[in-house]
Order: structure tokens, then sequence, then C-alpha cells
């Protein structure tokens, strides 16, 4: 015997039979790691990767932009170093507008991606061998902060172009 009650649940021979509440699965589920900080997860895909790679500098960056299911954007900035005893920064944001993803480009500091060449043992270094790996780490910064110029200005071209922003 069947009998319905008003919970939404059907009873049938004795057994419930409760109807489930389908979430919608994304359908490009993605995960970018990030330094120091938990994975971001969201729904979306890549619409536009661009690489400062090419051979001579030590590092490079990728910069890729993801469109979200919920009209949001994936921001991630990855700076790769060609010493295997450096480690690679990833670093991603979520954002609102494609005017928080310009913001984020124009202020994005690559000297953050730079490791110190000074460390707690630099106490027991001499004054020249402090002073040259201090050039060393200048040096480093500035050659982050060339390749991601050049890297921010094609990308920051290429989304003017793409969503039509004003100069």
């Amino acid at each position: 015997m069947t009998t319905s009650v008003n919970t939404g649940q059907k009873a049938t021979r004795g057994r419930s039979t409760a109807t489930k509440k389908r979430t919608a699965k994304p359908k490009n589920p993605q995960m970018l790691k990030r330094t120091g900080q938990k994975p971001l997860q969201f729904d979306g895909a890549l619409l536009l990767c661009e690489t400062s790679h090419r051979p001579g500098p030590s590092m490079w960056y990728e910069v890729n932009l993801f469109g979200c299911a919920d009209n949001t954007f994936v921001l991630q900035i990855v700076a790769f170093k060609k010493s295997d005893k450096e480690n690679n920064m990833h670093r991603a944001w979520s954002l609102a507008t494609i005017d928080e993803v310009l913001d984020t480009i124009e202020s994005y500091d690559p000297s953050d991606d730079i490791e110190p060449s000074i460390g707690p043992a630099s106490d027991m270094l001499g004054g020249s061998s402090l002073a040259l790996r201090t050039l060393l780490t200048l040096q480093q910064i500035e050659e982050a902060r060339s390749e991601f110029a050049s890297l921010s200005g094609d990308v920051m071209m290429d989304l003017s172009e793409k969503y039509e922003l004003a100069a």
C-alpha cells in the first residue's frame, strides 16, 4: 500500500524514499596551487595564457586568466625559476570584475618572488661576501621586475582589446 505524506517523502511498502536535492556539478572544476596558502578551487575555463619564457633569463612568468561560472574571474601569476634550488612561486586571486584583474596585475610586485640570498647565517659572512649577496639579490629583483613588466604590458593590451576597455 502506498500513502502520500506531506513532507515531500513517499512511503512505499513500509519504506521511506526521500527525494534528494542534487547540486549542480562544476562543468570545469579547477584547482590552482598557491604558495603559502590553500589551493584556490573554482569552476571556470581558461580565457588567457601568456608567458615571458625565452632563453636567457634565470626566471620567467606565466599569467593565466580564467572566466568562472559565476561571472567572476580567477587570475594566476606563476614565477618559474630555472634553478632546482629555488622554488617556483604560485599566486592566484578570485576577482569580481575585469577592472579588479587589471588593478591586481598593475599592483603586483615581482620582488616578492625573490628569496633573499641573505639569511640567518649571514652574520658569519665577511663584509665583502655580504655585499656580494646583497647585489645578487638586487639583480634578481631587477630581472624579475623586468620580466613581469614586459609580460604584464602584453597581458593588459590583450585584455583591453578583448574587453574593449578604454585606455
